[in-house]
């Protein structure tokens, strides 16, 4: 029943009493709410429609009660479709989007609800939302929501609305759109993608018709989430000959959200655009090697790029062969151990004022004592290039003032 009757006609026929066995009845030939409504012209049509199609014969007291239920379910449907008609005609004059009625909400959650369970508020979306959802559904133009604009109905206020006069002289009515906060723990986030999970599921099972939102079940949106917190993205590790040393990335989480929002909107892409469903959709943009790339791996590379060279120049404490240094600006010097030159002493002349970097932009430790200008086995397995940033030349650092100024 629940996939040829659409939510509104299932809560008008449950409200009215009308027992499952006869809604199973009812859906085989009029599932939607409009087709319902005009089964008949008036009362008698809906009685002899009732024995004729749904073979409910007025013989006894059980059997004409569900026939008046039928009756006043019928009449219902006629009123709801008229007011409905009524209010996206004037929505679609004035430009803007239709409100929801309570009854098509309710409709659309009782029909989840009989399916996943009931739904607390906080993972419940708002009236505005599901009117927002309703609109892009029935044009067949979904769009992927920012995470700030998934509001549940616990999050729910009232909409602004604003006036004004337009270049025809008409007077405009618009409603702004209510905004959360975007997500900053992973359970934040996973309770916001359970509204959204829920929105769709709403739309799923009202608009029986859209091909895009067959099979679409709770479990699409729940293996998504997984994969934006999973191993993959969120939970990425360093790859390691010996996974007990497997160490995490901690990918930045705005990167994450950024990332999670455009595999959406491209997921609404190949619905529009590819006519896949929801559903495959979903799961497809999860197996796209090259958005990955584009939009995860690529923006976190540069970003760690990005804070190297960013880094203020010292000397890094280290204890590596031959070499043993902690050289902070305005502090003291140690070179080679044992060496001459040793010991402690003031910043040389030659590096102050300068710029200096512990890596070549290939990631390469480069040689701190060579230079310092101390000597160097060349078995400290380091780099030996001008640790002056963007220079790297073969000269040491100490020489690096000489060398740009006989240049």
């Amino acid at each position: 029943m629940a996939l040829h009757m659409d939510a509104d006609l299932q809560f008008v026929v449950s409200e009215a009493g009308v027992l499952l066995e006869h809604q199973v009845a009812i859906s085989r030939f009029y599932g939607s709410l409009r087709k319902f409504g005009a089964i008949a012209d008036d009362r008698a049509g809906v009685r002899t429609a009732c024995l004729h199609d749904f073979a409910i014969p007025q013989d006894t007291p059980l059997n004409r009660s569900q026939v008046a239920a039928i009756v006043t379910a019928w009449e219902t449907s006629k009123e709801l479709v008229a007011k409905e008609t009524e209010i996206r005609a004037e929505a679609k004059v004035l430009g803007q989007p239709r409100v929801l009625q309570t009854h098509e909400r309710q409709a659309m959650m009782k029909a989840v609800e009989a399916v996943y369970g009931v739904i607390p508020d906080a993972e419940s979306p708002s009236a505005d939302y599901l009117s927002q959802k309703s609109e892009e559904t029935e044009t067949n133009e979904p769009c992927a929501s920012p995470l700030d604009e998934v509001v549940s109905r616990k999050e729910s206020t009232t909409s602004s609305i604003q006036s004004a006069i337009d270049s025809s002289g008409h007077l405009r009515v618009t409603r702004t759109k209510n905004k959360s906060k975007m997500p900053s723990t992973t359970e934040e986030y996973r309770r916001v993608m359970r509204v959204e999970a829920n929105a769709w599921l709403c739309m799923s099972a009202r608009y029986k018709a859209k091909p895009w939102l067959h099979g679409l079940v709770a479990a699409d949106f729940t293996r998504f989430v997984d994969f934006i917190l999973g191993d993959r993205v969120y939970g990425i590790q360093l790859p390691s000959s010996t996974t007990e040393f497997a160490q995490k990335v901690k990918p930045d989480w705005s990167i994450v959200l950024a990332y999670e929002f455009k595999l959406r909107k491209e997921a609404m892409k190949l619905v529009t655009q590819h006519s896949k469903t929801l559903s495959e959709a979903l799961q497809l943009v999860t197996k796209d090697a090259d958005l990955k790339e584009a939009f995860f791996t690529t923006p976190i590379a540069l970003k760690a790029a990005g804070a190297l060279d960013q880094q203020p120049w010292k000397y890094q404490k280290g204890d590596h062969k031959g070499h043993k240094g902690d050289f902070k600006g305005g502090g003291k010097f140690k070179g080679h151990k044992g060496k001459k030159g040793g010991g402690k002493g003031n910043i040389p002349e030659s590096l102050k004022g300068l710029q200096l970097v512990w890596r070549t932009p290939d990631n390469r430790d480069l040689c701190f004592a060579w230079n310092a200008g101390n000597q160097c086995d060349a078995k400290c397995s380091r780099v030996h290039q001008c640790r002056v940033k963007g220079c790297y030349g073969d000269h040491k650092a100490v020489e690096h003032k000489e060398k740009a100024n006989g240049s």
